[in-house]
Order: structure tokens, then C-alpha cells, then sequence
């Protein structure tokens, strides 16, 4: 009998190691796998941010043959050089475009998409404070006008059911509370406005900036709606006007300042056919998942107003992947933090 309730302890510890082993085990695959997918996850994330400072830096270098050229002359490299259309899409048209990724750095499944958008295209929030702000703010409430007019009655415009001139002065009153010019750092800061909605904010953002400067480019979105504001072409007629832009991007500089100087002269020192502010947008894919970031860059200007130097990044905000414009104070510098990703 004792030998047997020896062998009984036996087998009945081995099932005991076993049956701990095997818990052991499966922890340790559980872990396993835990590990595996959390290193797999932080290479994503490693490559796609590498992907999109890839996307930050071909921008840079965008910018600078936009920076040395006349517009005429990328008229020409549009069909000229090698990646000439690219750039052209990239500069003007507003369009998101695929952006080429070496082959033989990546290992995985991905792509890069940007779209690069002219600021001296969009309204100056800046320029509605400061020394004898009253002319700009009439041209602000007659442009918000413009916009609700521009944009129609579709059923994702909610401005066409807003009194504008109401929204111009709380816009105005959220400015001045941000005090000095280029103090309000980003457009969802106007959510604090009064009667603001993120409906609202949403339609209003692909107009407006928030740089002080008083400085619009021709070839931008603004100058259609300042020319229905104050020659009385038809929102027709301004829709064509961007499209013709967009097509034929204006050289002269004498071309529209000349025409809308004769209107409100303040016009005539405001006007440039080069842009010294652009926002890019970018987007990595990788294994499926998704990490945009917003990149501003800006070349400092003198006294008058004239661009100097080189473009350089100043704004960088990572990580969101749906409303950037409602994402927490972009990074200056180019030293950029990374504001949470989504997979």
C-alpha cells in the first residue's frame, strides 16, 4: 500500500508540473506575442514619423526651386524636369498626391500622400489687430460674406444659414483677446469665439491663417473672393477665376495688383505673386496604419514685407489622425513633439 500511494504522489505532482508548465509556457507565448506586437507597433511608428520628416524635407526642397524661380519658369519644369508635374500638382493645385518612397529602405507595406497649401492664399487673422485695424476688419466682414456666398447652399456649408457680420466680430473680439498679431497660434483657438461651431470652424479653416502679416498671394484662394467683394463679378466668375489660377498661375506682378489698387488702394502694397508661408500636410501609411502631421514653413521677411532667405519648418504637430486643426498648439521649431498615434 505504501508503494502505491507513493506512486500516486507522484503522478499526481507530475500533473501538478505539468499542469504548471504549461500555464508558464502559454504566459510566456502570451507575453511573447505582447512583446512582439508592441515592437511591431513602435517600428510602425518609427517609420511612418520617418516617412513623414522624408515628406517634411522633399517639401524643403519644393520650396526652395519655388523660392529661386520665377512662376513662369515652374510653368516650364512642369513639362521639363523630371518630377516636374509632381511639384506642380504639389504647388498649386491643392490636390493631395501620392509622394515616391524609396523601395529599397522599406521592408512593409507603405505610402506617403501630401498636400501642400499656399497661407498667403488665406485671410490674415493677425492683420484684424494692430495699429488702425478698422480697414481690415471691413474687408474681413465683407470677405466672410464672400465665402458664404462662394461656397453656396450645398447642404455641408454652414455658413449659408449664418449672418456673417455677426460671426466677422466675434471672430474679431476672439482675435483681440489673443492680443498682440501672431499671438492666436491656431485656428481652433476661434472654436472660443462666440456662436463658433465646429461646423463653422470646419468651413472657415481652408480660408483663414493665422499670421499677422497683411499679405496676400494672387494666385491664391483670396483674390477671386476680393475681386466678387469689389469689382462685382459673379461667384461664377470667381470659381473660374481660381480655376484659371490653378491652370496658369499669374508671373507678373502688376497683373491683379493693378486691378484691384484702383478699388481699395490698400490692395496695391498687398498683393505678391510669391507666397512666403505654406502648410503641408502629410500622411504615412504602414501596415495599414495611419499617422498624419501638419508642417509650417515660412520665410522671414523684412520691414516692407519682402520674403528673405530661405523656408525653413516653424510650425510641426504629429500623430492625430482626423482634425489636425483642433489638435493641441503645434511645436515651433523643428525639433517637433509627437502628439499620440493611431493604428
Amino acid at each position: 500500500m505504501t508503494g502505491q500511494r507513493d506512486r500516486g504522489a507522484a503522478l499526481l505532482l507530475v500533473i501538478l508540473l505539468v499542469a504548471l508548465l504549461a500555464v508558464l509556457v502559454t504566459e510566456f507565448q502570451r507575453e511573447t506575442r505582447v512583446e512582439i506586437r508592441a515592437a511591431e507597433n513602435l517600428a510602425d511608428d518609427l517609420q511612418s514619423h520617418a516617412l513623414l520628416r522624408s515628406g517634411s524635407d522633399l517639401t524643403e526642397q519644393i520650396l526652395a526651386i519655388y523660392e529661386k524661380n520665377r512662376v513662369a519658369d515652374l510653368a516650364s519644369a512642369r513639362r521639363q524636369v523630371q518630377g516636374g508635374e509632381l511639384l506642380w500638382q504639389f504647388l498649386f493645385l491643392g490636390e493631395t498626391v501620392a509622394i515616391p518612397v524609396p523601395s529599397a529602405v522599406l521592408t512593409v507595406e507603405t505610402g506617403l500622400r501630401g498636400r501642400l497649401e499656399d497661407l498667403y492664399g488665406r485671410f490674415p487673422l493677425g492683420a484684424l489687430v494692430g495699429e488702425q485695424p478698422e480697414p481690415r476688419r471691413a474687408v474681413f466682414r465683407d470677405y466672410l460674406g464672400a465665402v458664404k456666398e462662394f461656397l453656396g447652399s450645398t447642404d455641408d456649408n454652414a455658413l449659408s444659414s449664418t449672418d456673417t457680420d455677426s460671426l466677422a466680430d466675434a471672430v474679431i473680439a476672439r482675435v483681440e483677446a489673443a492680443g498682440s498679431p501672431g499671438s492666436l497660434r491656431r485656428l481652433a483657438d476661434l472654436a472660443q469665439a462666440e456662436g463658433m461651431t465646429p461646423a463653422l470652424l470646419r468651413a472657415l479653416s481652408p480660408f483663414l491663417d493665422t499670421r499677422p502679416a497683411w499679405k496676400f498671394d494672387v494666385n491664391g484662394r483670396c483674390i477671386p473672393l476680393i475681386l466678387t467683394m469689389h469689382q462685382g463679378i459673379s461667384v461664377e466668375e470667381a470659381r473660374q477665376k481660381a480655376d484659371d489660377l490653378r491652370e496658369d498661375p499669374v508671373s507678373d506682378d502688376a497683373a491683379i495688383p493693378s486691378q484691384i489698387g484702383t478699388v481699395r488702394p490698400e490692395f496695391a502694397n498687398s498683393l505678391t505673386t510669391k507666397s512666403a508661408r505654406f502648410q503641408a500636410t502629410l500622411e504615412a501609411s504602414v501596415r495599414g496604419g495611419t499617422r498624419r502631421a501638419r508642417a509650417v514653413f515660412e520665410r522671414k521677411v523684412d520691414a516692407a514685407g519682402v520674403p528673405q532667405g530661405k523656408f525653413g519648418l516653424v510650425e510641426w504637430v504629429e500623430g492625430w489622425v482626423e482634425g489636425l486643426e483642433e489638435a493641441p498648439a503645434a511645436v515651433a521649431g523643428a525639433d517637433a513633439s509627437q502628439e499620440g498615434g493611431a493604428k
